[in-house]
């Protein structure tokens, strides 16, 4: 795990929730569920 500043960890979440969001948008087309939008955030966050 790498640890970044706040404002770092900040940035990139909320680069993760944009990308997330457009997933979950793509995923609400194909009626797929909220936890979509979760498994993505946290694969993402996971990824720091």
């Amino acid at each position: 795990m790498i640890f970044l500043s706040k404002k770092s960890i900040r940035d990139d979440i909320r680069k993760i929730k944009i990308k997330c969001a457009t997933f979950k948008f793509e995923a609400t087309i194909f009626e797929y569920s909220e936890s979509k939008f979760q498994l993505c955030f946290f694969y993402h966050y996971n990824q720091f």
